[in-house]
């Protein structure tokens, strides 16, 4: 029988009116709003970059303060300086804000920012906060912050010195144009520079007035025309002890083509124990003008220390490689000819081994957020989400790898930092201990154990038949902690996507940092929902379930209508974890004498545990890139300056002279020594930096904690 067209006519209106009805009914259930905004950043490994910024002030009301802020803390960048027209600029705490100007409703205003990078990482973050008073005394949140990814925009390659009694010539490369300068001094600190601002990518500066005979230090850096800064670590080089009598070569010959033949005639087929005095030979058919030597397989280059028969056709030649750790070295001589002509040595592997590889403290990270272990020394994390790991390592490992159960996880050294870092990803829920095998360039293996890592399962959206509902849209909400204002969360620093669709089983992920939150899901043919609101205070999974209510159907003739939903459904999301193993908690040190030791400070003294006996005391352990512990650091300091508590900081897997420069540079009173070869990683069981050890006046460990602590939980921690 057809259906009459008023029924048809009839059912449209009603579906329309629903929607309606609905809309007006519902409404937005949160205010998005955003006073500023800013944008992302790039900034050159181990060099600087001015960052131009346009803030828009959206709002109604006047700002008077403008804050740029490393959300992050110390780590992989720091803000060290800007400008702004009318703006007074001040560094404070980990940013800078400006003050002094007016920006007026619906007005931008330009603020440079001069960022540092430290680290590589492609999801640092900053954020933009405003204020409408004139000290900036009140803060508020502006939209989500950006990213800030440091990198690698050029490199410095063939470095070479070549060095006389009172001069040295430094030149290099740089994979694109850039300027000169170059520190130097008798000491670490440098205390000179010599620069040339021409844009080249082939670099040349001449040092004059050297002393004769003497150890200078030195650092090379370039900065491109976008301000991109790169520097070379700390390199050495020794003036002649005389000034050289010999003939000069005779004039190059540009007709002449033939490279000199050289090889090294020194051994490497066993490992040494200190850099060894390396021979070699090199010939040609006119005159050796030049031997040099790399460490790295050609990348930079040295003068040789000797040369027997200078400006000769055939003639022998040595050097010492100056301050090798532990590790593998790619050895290769090469000669100039009096014709310009170059020949090489074959390359051969330098292996020095003192000690066995050790793994020292590591740092699980996602994105920005730092993953830090649970009082029960286990750290939490979801499946399906991948996390960066980094850890040093001391005793020249060439291979480290994690194993968890049957699964392996491949670590990669940085040649910029020295660091061992990669991505552990775990795709099924469970419990895993994560366990490190190295293994050095002489064949030495060692393994430690971690960290005890629970994984939990993905969250799931369900029919009420418990059946899955796959691309369920899934929106996350942040409310700012100043403003109080709502945004949708920005997941990209941290590696997630939001909003996100739930795959064909219905799982989605989340794993959020510290805040309040709520969610909406929304599925095709079932009631929306939205959640409570809920807050953390610690990095949290989001492993809930959702159940969808299927909406309620209306038959007219022969169509199906779905009614629409007069409003979404509000549930409660369950955040409780699933239980897992217990590990023995605590250390195995509490209630025993803490292990002794004896450390350099770099300033030409030692310090030992001993000498704090007689009062309650605490040792710390840290490192200078990892930013809990420079978190950590931060408060140490200002409880030794107002209360001159009684720490030490040790300093795992760092030299002497690196301790000694992070601690000038960050003007920190704080007493710290250096466990350059980690020899207390396994005497005090250490996995995570930092790592507090609270001592009686007997030198007796009453307690060890984990993580940062603020100056409350130190305090209550000493009064024992």
């Amino acid at each position: 029988m057809p259906v009459p067209k008023w029924a048809s006519i009839l059912g449209v209106f009603l579906i329309v009116f629903l929607a309606l009805f609905q809309s007006i009914l519902v409404g937005p259930a949160y205010a998005i709003t955003c006073l500023f905004y800013g944008n992302d950043i790039v900034v050159p490994l181990l060099g600087t970059t001015t960052a131009s910024l346009t803030v828009t002030n959206s709002g109604p009301e006047t700002a008077s303060a403008v804050k740029f802020v490393n959300a992050d803390g110390p780590g992989f960048f720091q803000i060290t300086g800007g400008s702004a027209s009318g703006w007074t600029a001040n560094l404070e705490g980990e940013g800078i804000i400006f003050t002094g100007g007016v920006l007026g409703a619906s007005q931008g205003a330009s603020f440079s920012v001069q960022i540092e990078g430290l680290a590589e990482t492609g999801g640092s973050y900053y954020t933009v906060d405003a204020s409408v008073s004139t000290d900036g005394s009140v803060m508020q949140g502006c939209s989500g912050g950006r990213n800030v990814s440091v990198e690698t925009f050029f490199t410095i390659q063939n470095l070479t010195v070549s060095a006389s009694s009172t001069s040295a010539t430094i030149s290099w490369n740089t994979s694109s144009s850039a300027n000169s300068s170059v520190k130097y001094g008798t000491t670490p600190s440098y205390g000179k520079t010599a620069s040339n601002g021409s844009l080249v990518t082939s670099h040349k500066i001449v040092l004059t007035g050297l002393a004769t005979g003497k150890t200078y230090y030195y650092s090379v850096t370039s900065v491109d025309g976008a301000g991109h800064a790169v520097e070379t670590g700390r390199n050495t080089f020794k003036t002649t002890s005389s000034i050289s009598t010999s003939t000069p070569p005779p004039a190059l010959n540009p007709a002449e083509t033939v490279p000199p033949n050289v090889s090294l005639t020194t051994s490497f087929s066993k490992p040494f124990e200190t850099a060894p005095k390396i021979e070699g030979k090199a010939s040609d058919n006119k005159i050796i003008a030049k031997i040099e030597y790399s460490t790295d397989g050609g990348a930079n280059w040295l003068p040789v220390d000797v040369i027997a028969k200078p400006n000769s056709k055939s003639t022998t030649f040595e050097f010492t490689p100056e301050f090798f750790e532990d590790g593998n070295y790619e050895i290769v001589a090469r000669a100039e000819d009096s014709s310009g002509n170059r020949g090489s040595s074959k390359e051969d592997t330098l292996v020095i081994d003192r000690l066995p590889p050790l793994v020292g403290g590591s740092l699980l990270s996602l994105g920005p957020l730092i993953m830090t272990p649970d009082d029960s020394g286990v750290i939490v994390t979801t499946a399906g989400i991948g996390q960066k790991i980094s850890l040093s390592a001391t005793g020249g490992p060439t291979s480290i790898d994690l194993y968890a159960d049957n699964q392996v996880f491949s670590l990669v050294r940085s040649r910029e930092n020295g660091l061992w870092s990669g991505i552990i990803n775990f795709q099924e829920a469970g419990f895993y201990r994560l366990l490190a095998r190295a293994v050095d360039g002489a064949g030495n293996r060692t393994e430690r154990e971690l960290s005890s890592i629970a994984v939990v399962e993905p969250g799931r959206a369900l029919d009420s038949s418990v059946n899955p509902i796959g691309g369920v849209s899934i929106t996350l909400f942040f409310q700012e902690p100043e403003s109080k204002l709502w945004a949708v969360w920005d997941g990209r620093p941290f590696s997630q996507e939001n909003p996100q669709k739930t795959d064909r089983d219905g799982r989605y992920q989340f794993f959020l940092p510290p805040g309040s939150y709520y969610l909406t899901a929304e599925a095709s043919g079932f009631a929306p929902l939205v959640s409570q609101i809920f807050s953390k205070e610690k990095p949290t999974p989001i492993s809930s379930v959702l159940t969808f209510r299927p909406l309620r159907k209306i038959r007219l003739g022969p169509w199906e209508f779905s009614l629409p939903s007069l409003g979404a459904e509000t549930v409660r999301l369950p955040l409780s974890i699933p239980p897992f193993p217990e590990i023995p908690g605590g250390s195995n040190l509490v209630d025993k004498e803490a292990p002794l030791f004896d450390l350099p400070t770099g300033e030409g003294s030692s310090f030992s545990p001993t000498e704090r006996r007689g009062k309650k005391s605490l040792i710390v352990f840290a490192n200078a890139w990892s930013p809990p512990a420079l978190e950590q650091i931060l408060v140490l300091d200002k409880m030794v300056k107002e209360r001159n508590l009684a720490v030490v900081v040790v300093m795992v897997q760092e030299t002497p002279a690196r301790a000694s420069v992070f601690k000038k540079r960050g003007g920190y009173e704080v007493p710290m020594v250096a466990d350059q070869y980690g020899s207390l990683v396994e005497a005090y069981g250490l996995s995570h930096l930092p790592a507090s050890y609270f001592l009686d006046r007997k030198g007796i460990v009453r307690e060890v904690v984990s993580g940062v602590l603020d100056e409350d939980q130190i305090t209550e921690a000493l009064e024992f």
